[in-house]
This record gives C-alpha cells, structure tokens and sequence, in this order.
C-alpha cells in the first residue's frame, strides 16, 4: 500500500523558487546579500525583469485567446452543410439534426 506524504510548505523553499524566478543564484543568495546596497539592486532589477517577463507572457496568452489562428479544416454536417469549428460539435450537432429529420442515429 503506497502512503501519500505531504510536506509543509516552508519559507526557505518558496524563497528558492522565487530566486529561481528572477534569475537568481539560489546557491549563493546568502552571500550576495550580505552587500546590502548591491543586494537590493539585484532585487531590483531581477524583480524589474520578471514583471516586465510576466506581462509580456499574459499578453501573448490573452493575444492567443482572443486570436485563434484556424489550425484545422472547418467540419462540415452531411446533413443540413452547416460548419462546426470542432469535430465533438459537429458529432453532437449531427446527432440533433438526425433528431430533426427523422433520420435513424
């Protein structure tokens, strides 16, 4: 029987990811930081970098959701020619337009 084991979310590793995040090293961190001037300049500018990253990212996703390029032929019903943009909305309208008609499923 296998055993699910959860950890507790500790500072010490949400602070490594967040490093990560911003390009820092998260082996020399302490050291760095000792230099508090230079420190926060790295901050700055490492946090500056990953805003500007992440806006830049949801814009592109939002660009991609609000654009989508037409990346498959259009389906069309055998019965009444009508479009349906995906394949399961084309096998669920057919089914309602064989309804329609009289056609046998």
């Amino acid at each position: 029987m296998s055993c699910l084991v959860l950890f507790r979310k500790r500072y010490k590793d949400s602070l490594k990811r967040t490093l990560s995040a911003c390009d820092i090293d998260v082996q020399g961190w302490s050291d760095l930081a000792t230099d508090r001037s230079a420190w926060r300049c790295i901050i700055q500018e490492a946090t500056t970098k990953f805003e500007e990253e992440r806006i830049t990212a949801a814009n592109n996703k939002r660009l991609r959701r609000d654009n989508p390029t037409q990346t498959s032929t259009p389906h069309p019903c055998r019965h009444c020619s009508r479009i349906c943009r995906a394949r399961i909305g084309l096998i669920s309208h057919e089914r309602a337009c064989r309804q329609r008609h009289g056609q046998p499923p």
